[in-house]
């Protein structure tokens, strides 16, 4: 019985640490949003297009790490507000994540035409 214990603790524990990283989003968010000013203020000074369509990719992949981040605050806050309950009449969950889609393909098709 403790081995079959033991076992189902190994497999347990890591999963519910690996689940929960106790990071605090509103850190993470800051941080990003720092680290989208720096790429910003530095990307005039960049030399090679590469480099220059290095930071544009990072920018974006940050502000996409940020809606993420509000998406699942909106969620955890607020997962009552549904677009019945909503003055506007919209899901903003929904929304976000749509959003998030979207802005994926814009860069996708950025990357597109900055290759040709």
């Amino acid at each position: 019985m403790s081995k079959l214990l033991a076992i189902v603790f190994a497999i347990i524990f890591p999963a519910s640490v690996w689940s929960h990283s106790g990071v605090d989003p509103l850190d993470e968010y800051q941080k990003n949003r720092s680290r989208i000013a720096i790429k910003q203020m530095t990307f005039f000074q960049l030399d090679s297009r590469e480099e220059k369509i290095d930071s544009l990719e990072s920018q974006i992949d940050y502000l996409r790490k940020n809606l993420l981040i509000l998406q699942n605050i909106m969620a955890k806050d607020y997962p009552h507000v549904k677009e019945g309950m909503s003055k506007y009449k919209i899901d903003y969950i929904e929304v976000l994540d749509d959003s998030l889609k979207k802005l994926r393909l814009s860069v996708k098709q950025a990357g597109l035409l900055i290759d040709q």
